[in-house]
């Protein structure tokens, strides 16, 4: 439209004076620019700092975390070391009173020995004892068996004796009926 005003007021070749609207691009105004620049700064640096907030924010979640987790873990160690404390100390008392009573099961055992002892230290004297009577009473047999056999012989003796004066008498009394 401006282009067409000058036209008619007799100015030539007006589109090399005149862009088309579409085409102007104004120019723009140093201190709008520098007030841009500075303005775009201050955002830059708004974000930066932001980012720097969320960083370390970031940093301080992660940090807290692994500071949660490590009082985890080092509670979970402590109550381990403590578990394992007591079992040990549960072990050292149930061995405790195994020795205990294993040396009860000693001194009971070491008891029935000398009992056992004591017992056949008795069977033996008796034993021997039996045996001095056994052996008294085969002597004593033996010389009622030797009496009786003596005895027996003698009056097998005797009876012999008798039967040969017998025989000698009878003799006699033949020799004297001849």
């Amino acid at each position: 439209m401006t282009a067409e005003i000058f036209s008619l007021m007799g100015i030539k070749d007006v589109h090399n004076y005149l862009l088309p609207l579409e085409q102007y691009q104004p120019q723009p105004d140093p201190m709008q620019e520098l007030q841009m620049q500075m303005a775009q700064a201050q955002v830059q640096k708004v974000q930066n700092e932001a980012q720097k907030i969320y960083a370390d924010a970031d940093n301080d979640k992660h940090r807290l975390a692994f500071e949660q987790q490590r009082a985890a873990d080092e509670t979970q160690m402590k109550m381990q070391d403590l578990q394992f404390k007591q079992e040990h100390a549960a072990d050292g008392m149930a061995l405790e009173n195994r020795k205990v009573d294993n040396q009860a099961t000693v001194e009971t055992m070491k008891h029935n020995i000398s009992m056992m002892q004591h017992s056949l230290d008795q069977y033996k004297a008796t034993l021997q004892e039996l045996e001095i009577n056994l052996s008294a009473q085969i002597e004593s047999h033996k010389i009622v068996h030797d009496a009786t056999q003596g005895y027996a012989d003698l009056k097998l003796k005797d009876q012999t004796m008798k039967n040969q004066h017998q025989m000698a008498q009878e003799t006699l009394k033949q020799a004297k009926v001849q």
